[in-house]
């Protein structure tokens, strides 16, 4: 790519396609499905993690920065395209950062957090008494509760029939 304008114009273009990703993530992380106490987010923060925006943003500033260093390598970097690509450069590193700690340090909603509860008190039963969980999840007890009927899979029954 040969002039100053043409690549200050292609830079441009690509950073913005990694901002707009970037943006798209962060209004992710706040949505919510649900009512009332049952308020549950709709991502995640593993899917959030590894959601198609990383992947996205990875793959645009893998060219971007194949593009800079073979300019850089045949002497057609300019020094403004280098100026622009090093301000952007940390400009979405400072924007990932503040995404992936909004995401780290999101608090759960209250049904999350009793989901949470329910989950480590099957966790503790499965330690404890695995036999107790079996029964309660095989007899579909848990499951004729409205409110948990969504949260407790049963479980096949084990090798042998007992």
């Amino acid at each position: 790519m040969g002039s100053d304008f043409e690549q200050k114009i292609d830079l441009e273009k690509k950073f913005s396609r990694v901002f707009s990703e970037i943006k798209r993530l962060e209004s992710k992380i706040n949505k919510k499905q649900g009512f009332w106490f049952f308020e549950t987010h709709i991502y995640s923060q593993e899917d959030l993690f590894n959601s198609e925006h990383h992947s996205k943003i990875d793959s645009i500033t893998e060219k971007i920065g194949s593009d800079v260093i073979s300019w850089n390598r045949f002497g057609q970097l300019t020094e403004e395209a280098r100026y622009i690509y090093e301000i952007k450069r940390d400009e979405v590193q400072f924007d990932l950062e503040r995404v992936d700690d909004i995401i780290a340090q999101r608090e759960p909603t209250w049904w999350e957090q009793v989901e949470s509860l329910f989950k480590d008190f099957i966790v503790k039963v499965q330690t404890n008494m695995p036999q107790l969980e079996r029964i309660l999840l095989t007899t579909g007890l848990l499951q004729k509760i409205p409110v948990l009927s969504g949260f407790f899979k049963k479980m096949p029954k084990p090798l042998g029939g007992k």
